[in-house]
């Protein structure tokens, strides 16, 4: 039967594997066809070197009924030379009292995540998983991990299945060239929203986002209908922005800032000013929706 187990996993048949098993865990998400079939693209038999001992056991056994099997095995190309397995016997014959493990996970937070191409429960600080060889990856397109896919192997089994393993390192992620340019592109957009609404001389709203009304200093005193202002609208192709650690936001500051130069009339008289944007913060857990925060300073 724990042959059968180990056949299961080097076959990709996650269901098969999970009907071996005395007590399935609730969360089966990267218990599947597809996380195993990861592991067939880089080799045909993940586990090899198979050798199993039984330690014990009951020729009669009956429902609770418990033994050992000691399995050595490869995985990953890792040996494990001695591997304790408890059984259980239930209506339906032996079953596999350990057959996965929980492996901890640390990541920033609210990053999606993929396990062999899947994606991982979000908010979680543990992953249930088979034992087997795995790499994980971001699941958003904006970042990726600083030095690439993290690979890991889990060998081992443990006699008692909700011990939680050290945690696998995740936590390093800085911005694709595609998070770069939707950096950038939120960026320019947010910008040109709060000088339409600061020029548009609309009433001032703190829940846009935009961090003041139109300065005093440039619209001559509270805003009116007959102050018509125009800008040039700021760009920002070249700005370089970092992930902050631990989280999904990125960050740009910069002294003196991105000037942007404001021109208009008040009763026929000329009237200009300048604002800089010194920083942002842009919250990259969602793609299609990306929030920017900004600040600015009167020049």
């Amino acid at each position: 039967m724990v042959q059968q187990y180990f056949d299961a996993l080097n076959g990709g048949h996650a269901q098969a594997a999970l009907a071996l098993l005395a007590n399935p865990p609730s969360d089966t998400s990267l218990l599947t066809d597809q996380v195993l079939d990861f592991m067939l693209t880089g080799s045909p038999t993940p586990f090899t070197v198979i050798k199993l001992t039984a330690l014990g056991g009951s020729p009669s056994p009956t429902p609770g009924t418990s033994t050992l099997v000691r399995a050595s095995y490869t995985v990953g190309g890792q040996a494990v030379d001695s591997e304790t397995m408890p059984l259980i016997w239930d209506s339906a014959g032996w079953k596999i009292v350990n057959g996965t493990v929980l492996i901890g996970i640390n990541r920033p937070i609210g990053l999606a995540m993929t396990v062999n191409g899947v994606t991982a429960p979000s908010g979680t600080t543990s992953l249930t998983l088979f034992p087997g060889v795995y790499q994980l990856d971001s699941g958003n397109p904006l970042v990726s991990p600083t030095d690439g896919p993290v690979s890991f192997i889990v060998a081992h089994l443990f006699p008692n299945p909700s011990t939680v393993l050290p945690p696998v390192d995740f936590s390093s992620i800085g911005l694709t060239d595609a998070g770069t340019d939707a950096v950038r592109q939120a960026a320019t957009a947010k910008v040109a929203a709060c000088l339409d609404t600061w020029v548009g001389q609309q009433p001032y709203n703190p829940s846009d986002g935009c961090p003041v009304e139109l300065p005093g200093a440039l619209s001559g005193g509270s805003a009116t209908t007959n102050r018509a202002w125009q800008y040039a609208s700021a760009h920002f192709d070249g700005i370089t922005a970092t992930m902050e650690s631990g989280s999904m936001f990125a960050q740009w500051q910069a002294s003196p800032g991105i000037a942007i130069t404001l021109t208009g009339t008040y009763q026929n008289q000329p009237l200009s000013g300048s604002l800089a944007i010194t920083s942002m913060r842009l919250d990259l857990s969602d793609p299609a929706n990306i929030a920017v925060t900004l600040n600015v300073a009167l020049r």
